[in-house]
């Protein structure tokens, strides 16, 4: 899943250049020490290395993206392009239609493009006991992670029983919550049976097409639009008219859509992950990965910035400073944003505490809202 706009990470990230293709990771396959990787890379890396040997790789991703695809593709995969975005219940119904019609029996995993996981060989496991499990049981599998602060900006799963010989790594799931406050993140900290939701799903596609039926019933009959087109020279209007006539309801995220309903059914169960993980979601989760590298630096003040040019600094910490092309100079001020991003000639120079960084999105919608500044997106 390759689609969004990476709001939170603006104004580096664009309408046209959204942070999953954002060249900005060290990696080994990179073919010099100065090569950078994308997020959408490093996922379909993971996606070719876990598949079975007749497996088969699809992305789906904004239609104005497909070339980006394409260019930081390392093989042939299939595309399907979103005329527009409608949210990740069609997205994942349409490529469970896609490979169930290719196999009945298939499994599939749907992956966010936009996920740092050094711990490849770790998360290769998982994601087959995680087919396993969905294989042999019927039921979907979710990834959980043992959460290490009490973060307002994920959603989180409650785990109930251990299943049955899975050596504790499989639970049952009673209940999402989509992002608490702060006083409820912090108590299911406490708690311990409340993991992150990684947005990562496993299952047969037969079985989430089925729940989608039953669940979101106008996404099930939208889908059976295209069904009859797969494969032939119609696929690609049938998918653009796909989306294009959606309805409303049927534009839904596929955890509230189908996951927390099928919890209560008892269908879903949750893989605690073993592996790393890190959704980079806004600046201060880019920065926790790049800083310690050494393209990017961090002072005794904890101030974490690129290795050029370098800000200058005076009684002031806890900084995140980007500035592609012009010098940066702080005195006296502690824990802010100072990002300065130049996209295609268009300049902006973003400013907020540290704290706040998940409500830059805000920002972004103030910026759509006024037809001039249209360009800055």
């Amino acid at each position: 899943m390759a689609g969004g706009s990476g709001t939170r990470l603006w104004p580096l990230s664009r309408r046209n250049m959204p942070k999953q293709f954002l060249e900005l990771f060290e990696h080994e396959t990179s073919p010099g020490p100065d090569e950078y990787k994308s997020l959408y890379y490093l996922t379909l890396l993971r996606a070719t290395s876990i598949r079975a040997d007749d497996g088969r790789v699809m992305v789906i991703t904004g239609e104005n993206h497909r070339s980006l695809v394409q260019h930081q593709s390392s093989e042939a995969i299939q595309i399907i392009g979103e005329p527009v975005g409608r949210n990740t219940a069609p997205c994942i119904g349409l490529a469970a239609l896609w490979f169930a019609a290719k196999s009945p029996d298939a499994v599939m995993a749907a992956l966010p493009a936009d996920h740092l996981i050094e711990d490849t060989e770790g998360f290769g496991q998982d994601l087959r006991l995680a087919a396993d499990v969905a294989e042999q049981t019927g039921v979907l599998v979710t990834f959980g992670v043992k959460p290490s602060t009490p973060h307002t900006g994920f959603g989180y799963i409650e785990a109930g029983a251990v299943v049955p010989g899975s050596d504790g790594q499989v639970r049952t799931v009673t209940g999402f919550t989509e992002k608490p406050g702060q006083e409820r993140a912090q108590e299911y900290l406490a708690a311990g049976d409340y993991f992150w939701n990684a947005g990562i799903f496993v299952w047969r596609a037969a079985d989430i097409l089925a729940l989608i039926n039953q669940h979101l019933p106008a996404l099930g009959e939208a889908l059976e639009t295209v069904r009859p087109h797969l494969g032939s020279d119609r696929e690609a209007e049938a998918v653009r008219r796909f989306y294009l006539d959606l309805p409303l309801e049927a534009a839904t995220s596929i955890d509230y859509g189908v996951l927390e309903p099928a919890a209560a059914q008892g269908r879903v169960v949750m893989v605690e992950a073993s592996f790393d993980w890190e959704d980079v979601g806004g600046w201060p989760a880019l920065i926790d990965w790049l800083a310690p590298s050494r393209h990017w630096n961090q002072d005794d003040e904890g101030n974490c910035f690129p290795a050029m040019p370098n800000p200058v600094v005076h009684d002031a910490s806890g900084n995140i400073i980007y500035a592609d092309r012009k010098l940066v100079a702080l005195l006296g001020v502690n824990d802010l944003m100072v990002i300065d991003a130049n996209v295609g000639g268009e300049e902006v120079l973003l400013v907020c505490p540290k704290a706040r960084a998940e409500e830059v999105r805000k920002l972004v919608k103030l910026v759509q809202d006024k037809a001039n500044l249209e360009k800055y997106l």
